[in-house]
C-alpha cells in the first residue's frame, strides 16, 4: 500500500486529483460575471460621502419614488422640429403607459406637458428634440434589457428617433461592453500564446499542452476572484476578467517557456535514466519563479490596504499569480514526466535560442563610452517624460460606440441642450419645517439665482424656477407693476367717489320730498360703489406691503398702516352714510303713503338730510385724506419695483395654493414638502479639473447662500455624475499613486533581495519607470493623432499597471538572478551575462508584444491604448535598459578605480 501511494505520489497523481477536483468545483462555482459587475463593478462610496447623504434622502422621498433613479426618453426629429403631430403622438404613449400604473417598472413620468413654466427644460431651443423624464428602480436604471424595452414601449414612428438614456445605463453599457470584448480579447491571447510557443518550441504538442494549464489556471482564477467579491464582500472591477486573462498568460507563457526550455537542456545533456528531468528542470527554476511570484504577489495584495474601491479590487491580482505559479509547476511537470522527450512532438532537434547580437551591441556603446551610451538613453526617454501629461478622463464614451443606443441619446441631448444635460447634478435639501410658504421658499429661489450666475453653469432647476428662468409673477417687480395700476385705478375712483358726494349734498338740499325718492335709492347705490372701492383699496393695500413691511424702511411700512386704517375709516363712514340714507328713504315713502302734514314731513326731511350731509361731509373729508395718503404710497411702490428689491422673491399663500405652484411642488418636493431638490447643469462634461472645480465652487456657493436664510440648518447632499466623478477623482489622484508607490516599493526591496545589491536595482527600476512614462506619452500622442482622443479611461489606467508590473517584475528578477550569479565581477557580468541574458529576454520581449497584441482584437479605444502603450514601453525598455546598465555599471567600477589610482601620487606630492 506505502508502495502504491509512493508510486502515485512520485508520477503526480496525487497532484492530478487536486487540480481535478479544483478545476470541477471553480466550474460549479463560478458567479454570474455581469451580474457581479453590476452589484459590484462600480466604485463603493463610504457613508460619509455626498453620495451616500443623498441617497438617504432620496430613500425619504415618499410618493413611490423611493430609491429610484432618473433616465430620459429623449425623441429627436433629424429634419427641423418636432411637429404638432408628433407630439400628441409622444403623449398618446405617454398617456397609455401611465394607465399601466407602474406594471412596466416606471415609478413616475414627467414631460413638459406636466411641468407648468417648466417647458424649456425638456423641450429644446431649436424644438428638434423632447425629453421624457422616467423615475424607475435603481436596478432598472442599469438594465439595458429594461432601456431596450422601455424604447420599444415610447417608441414613435413618425419620422423620429427615439433613445432611452442614463448615466447608470451608460456606465453599465460600458462596464458590460468590456466583459463583451474580454472575451474576444481571451481567445486572442490564448491564440497567440499558442503561437509564440509553437514558434520558439516548432511542436505541436507543447503549445497544446500549454493550453491546458494555462486554462485551468485562468478557471480558477476567474472563479477565485469573483467569488471573493461576492462571499468575502471584496472590490470588483469590469477589468478583472481581463486582467485574469492577461495576468495567467503573460506569466504562464513566460514561466513556460523558461521551464520548457530547461527541460529541454536537461533532457539533451542527462544521461541518467534515473534522474526525472522534470524534476530537475522545476527544481532549478522554483527560485526565479518564485521570487517573481511572491514579490508581484505582495506588491498587488498591498492595494487591500488602501481605501478607494477601484484600486483595491487589483489585490484579486495577487491570488491570480499564485494560482498561476501553482499551475505551471505542478501540471507542467506532470506532462513532462508523462511524455518526456516526445513533450516537443514533432520537433527531434533541440532549440537554439537566437544569436541575440542586440542587447550586447547596445550594453558594449556603454562598456566603450559610458557618457555616449547614457545620453542616448536620456535621448529617446527625457524628451517624452518631460512632456508627459496625464490625459486621464472620468467618461466612459471613449469605451462606446454608435451601437449603443444611451450614448447615442446622451450625444443628441448635448447637441440640442448642453454638454452637461445628461449629467445634471441633484442638490437635496431638507429641512424641518415644509416648503410650502413664502418663508422657506424664497431662500431655494436665492441659491437658484445664484447658482445661474456661477461660472460654466447652464442651467439650474428648482421649485421657483422649473424652467430654469424665473417666473415673473413670483417677485415684486411684477407684483408691483399690478399694484401700482391698481392704486392709481383706486384713486381716481376715490376722486369720482368725491364728485358724487358733492352732488349727494346738492341733492339732499333740496326741499320737494316728492322728487327725492329717486335720488336718494340711487345715492344709496353710489355709496355703495364707493364702499366697495374703498374695501378693494384697503385689501390691494394689505397684500402690497405684506412682504414690504418686513423687508424695507419702517418708515413707509408706518405709512401703509395709516392708509389701511384711514381705508378701514371710510368703510365705516360708508357704511353709517348708507344706513342713514336708507332711514331717509324710508320717511319719505312713509311721509308720501301716509298723508302726514306736508310741513312736518319736510322737517322731518330736513333734520334726517342735515344729519346725511353731515355725515357725508365726514366722508369726503376721509376721502381726501385716503388719497393724499395713497399718493406718496404709489411713489414709494414704484421705487421700490424700479430698484434692485423690485427683484424679491415673494410667493403669497394664495399663489402656493394655485395649480401650476401646486404641479411644481409635486415634482420637486417630497410627500411631506420637507425635502425639496435643484437640479444643476455645468457647460461642460463632468470630467477632470475643470468638473472638480464646478462642483467645489457649487458646494460653496450653495452653503453661503443658505447661512443666513431660514434654511441655514438644513440638510444638504449632493448626487449625479459630476458628483460621482469628482469623488472618484480625488480618490484615484491620492490612491492610485499611493498604490504606484507602494507597488515600486515592494519591486525595489524585493530586487534588493533577490540581487543582493541596493544600487543597481534602484537603476533598474527607475528605467521601468522612465519607460513606462515614455511610453504612455508616446501612445496619447499616437491615440491622438490617429482616432483624435489621446485620452484614457481612469479605470483603463489603473487596469494598465497590472501587466506592466507582471512583465517588469518577471524580467527586472531574472535580471537580479542573473547579476547576483556573477557578483562581484561587474564587469564580467556585463561583458558575457549580459549577452547570455539579452538571448532569453528577446523572447520575452516577443511574447509581451504578441501576447499584448490580443488587446487590439477589441476594438475599445481604452484596450487599444493599454496595448499600444505596453508594447511600446517594452521596446523602450529593452533598448535604454541596457545602455543604463553598461553606462552606470562601467562608471561604478571605474570611478572608484580611479580614485584609489590617484590617492597615492596626491600623498607624495605632500
Amino acid at each position: 500500500m506505502k508502495h502504491f501511494i509512493k508510486t502515485l505520489h512520485e508520477n503526480r497523481i496525487f497532484s492530478l486529483i487536486i487540480w481535478l477536483v479544483i478545476i470541477f468545483a471553480a466550474i460549479v462555482s463560478l458567479p454570474n460575471l455581469s451580474q457581479v459587475v453590476m452589484e459590484a463593478g462600480n466604485p463603493q462610496m463610504s457613508s460619509k460621502t455626498q453620495m451616500s447623504k443623498a441617497q438617504r434622502l432620496e430613500n425619504q422621498w415618499g410618493g413611490g419614488l423611493d430609491g429610484t433613479k432618473s433616465m430620459n426618453v429623449v425623441y429627436h426629429a433629424d429634419k427641423g422640429r418636432i411637429t404638432n403631430s408628433q407630439q400628441k403622438q409622444i403623449y398618446a404613449k405617454v398617456g397609455k403607459i401611465q394607465k399601466s400604473n407602474g406594471n412596466n417598472g416606471i415609478s413616475r413620468i414627467t414631460t413638459a406637458h406636466t411641468s407648468p413654466n417648466g417647458a424649456s427644460k425638456f423641450i429644446s431651443d431649436d424644438q428638434s428634440t423632447e425629453i421624457v423624464n422616467i423615475q424607475v428602480p435603481e436596478s432598472n436604471a442599469k438594465s439595458s434589457s429594461f432601456a431596450n424595452s422601455i424604447r420599444s414601449q415610447f417608441n414613435v414612428n413618425d419620422g423620429l428617433k427615439t433613445y432611452v438614456t442614463g448615466p447608470q445605463l451608460i456606465n453599465q453599457n460600458n462596464n458590460e461592453n468590456i466583459l463583451n470584448v474580454t472575451n474576444i480579447v481571451t481567445i486572442a491571447a490564448f491564440a497567440l500564446a499558442l503561437l509564440f510557443i509553437a514558434i520558439a518550441f516548432r511542436s505541436i504538442l507543447a503549445p497544446i499542452l500549454s493550453f491546458i494549464t494555462m486554462m485551468i489556471a485562468y478557471l480558477v482564477s476567474l472563479s477565485a476572484t469573483a467569488l471573493m467579491s461576492t462571499r468575502l464582500a471584496l472590490p470588483y472591477s469590469p477589468y478583472i476578467p481581463l486582467l485574469t486573462t492577461l495576468v495567467v498568460i503573460l506569466f504562464g507563457t513566460v514561466a513556460s517557456f523558461f521551464l520548457y526550455r530547461r527541460f529541454e537542456l536537461v533532457l539533451r545533456n542527462s544521461n541518467d535514466e534515473d534522474v526525472d528531468p522534470s524534476k530537475v528542470a522545476t527544481k532549478s527554476l522554483v527560485y526565479p519563479f518564485t521570487a517573481v511570484a511572491v514579490i508581484t504577489a505582495l506588491a498587488f495584495g498591498s492595494l487591500y490596504i488602501l481605501g478607494f474601491s477601484s484600486v483595491r479590487a487589483m489585490g484579486s491580482m495577487a491570488v491570480v499569480v499564485i494560482i498561476t505559479l501553482l499551475a505551471v509547476m505542478t501540471i507542467t511537470p506532470m506532462f513532462m514526466q508523462l511524455l518526456g522527450p516526445t513533450f516537443f512532438w514533432p520537433k527531434k532537434k533541440t532549440l537554439k535560442l537566437v544569436n541575440e547580437g542586440f542587447w550586447s551591441n547596445l550594453t558594449h556603446i556603454s562598456l566603450w563610452q559610458p557618457i555616449v551610451g547614457l545620453v542616448i538613453a536620456a535621448a529617446i526617454t527625457v524628451p517624452l517624460v518631460a512632456f508627459y501629461r496625464s490625459n486621464v478622463t472620468y467618461l466612459p464614451n471613449n469605451n462606446l460606440t454608435a451601437k449603443s443606443q444611451a450614448e447615442t441619446g446622451s450625444r443628441v441631448l448635448q447637441a440640442h441642450f448642453n454638454q452637461g444635460k445628461p449629467t445634471p447634478v441633484t442638490i437635496y435639501i431638507k429641512n424641518n419645517q415644509p416648503f410650502n410658504n413664502d418663508n422657506t421658499i424664497s431662500p431655494i429661489d436665492e441659491v437658484t439665482t445664484k447658482l445661474q450666475s456661477q461660472k460654466n453653469v447652464s442651467r439650474v432647476y428648482s421649485v421657483t424656477q422649473p424652467g430654469g428662468t424665473e417666473i415673473n409673477k413670483y417677485y415684486l417687480r411684477d407684483q408691483l407693476s399690478k399694484t401700482v395700476s391698481t392704486l392709481k385705478g383706486i384713486s381716481n375712483s376715490l376722486s369720482g367717489s368725491q364728485r358724487t358726494l358733492k352732488g349727494a349734498n346738492r341733492t339732499l338740499k333740496q326741499k320737494n320730498i316728492k322728487n327725492q325718492t329717486k335720488s336718494v335709492n340711487a345715492l344709496i347705490k353710489q355709496l355703495d360703489r364707493i364702499n366697495n372701492t374703498s374695501q378693494q383699496a384697503e385689501t390691494n393695500n394689505f397684500h402690497t406691503f405684506s412682504p414690504l413691511e418686513t423687508a424695507q424702511s419702517s418708515k413707509q411700512a408706518e405709512k401703509s398702516k395709516a392708509l389701511r386704517k384711514n381705508l378701514s375709516q371710510l368703510s365705516d363712514q360708508l357704511s353709517n352714510t348708507s344706513q342713514s340714507l336708507n332711514k331717509l328713504s324710508n320717511q319719505i315713502s312713509d311721509a308720501q303713503n301716509s298723508g302726514i302734514d306736508a310741513q312736518e314731513s319736510v322737517r322731518q326731511y330736513s333734520n334726517q338730510a342735515a344729519r346725511v350731509r353731515s355725515e357725508i361731509a365726514s366722508v369726503n373729508r376721509t376721502l381726501k385724506e385716503s388719497k393724499r395718503k395713497l399718493t406718496p404710497i404709489t411713489g414709494y411702490i414704484t421705487g421700490v419695483k424700479k430698484s434692485s428689491a423690485g427683484n424679491t422673491f415673494y410667493i403669497s399663500p394664495q399663489q402656493i395654493n394655485d395649480t401650476d405652484f401646486y404641479q411644481t411642488k409635486y415634482n420637486f418636493a417630497s410627500e411631506n414638502q420637507k425635502i425639496t431638490k435643484l437640479e444643476v447643469e455645468f457647460n461642460d462634461e463632468p470630467t477632470g479639473n475643470t468638473n472638480l472645480n464646478n462642483i467645489h465652487n457649487m458646494q460653496n456657493t450653495v452653503k453661503t447662500q443658505l447661512q443666513n436664510t431660514n434654511l441655514r440648518n438644513a440638510t444638504v447632499a449632493y448626487t449625479g455624475q459630476p458628483i460621482e466623478n469628482a469623488n472618484v477623482q480625488t480618490n484615484f489622484d491620492r490612491d492610485f499613486m499611493v498604490g504606484t508607490l507602494m507597488i515600486l516599493a515592494i519591486f525595489f526591496v524585493g530586487l534588493i533581495i533577490v540581487s543582493r545589491s541596493i544600487l543597481h536595482p534602484l537603476w533598474w527600476l527607475i528605467t521601468y519607470v522612465m519607460s513606462a512614462l515614455a511610453g504612455l506619452q508616446a501612445t496619447q500622442l499616437i491615440m491622438h493623432y490617429t482616432t483624435n482622443d489621446g485620452r484614457l479611461n481612469w479605470e483603463a489606467f489603473i487596469a494598465m499597471i497590472v501587466p506592466l508590473g507582471i512583465i517588469g517584475t518577471f524580467e527586472l528578477t531574472l535580471l537580479a538572478v542573473s547579476y547576483r550569479k556573477q557578483n562581484p565581477d561587474m564587469l564580467g557580468w556585463l561583458h558575457n551575462g549580459i549577452h547570455s541574458f539579452g538571448k532569453t529576454v528577446s523572447y520575452v520581449m516577443f511574447a509581451t508584444i504578441i501576447i499584448m497584441a490580443s488587446l487590439f482584437f477589441s476594438l475599445l479605444h481604452s484596450l487599444d491604448f493599454i496595448g499600444l502603450a505596453i508594447i511600446i514601453t517594452i521596446i523602450i525598455f529593452n533598448v535604454i535598459l541596457p545602455l543604463v546598465m553598461g553606462g552606470l555599471g562601467k562608471l561604478s567600477v571605474t570611478l572608484p578605480l580611479a580614485q584609489l589610482h590617484h590617492l597615492p601620487e596626491h600623498k607624495a606630492k605632500k
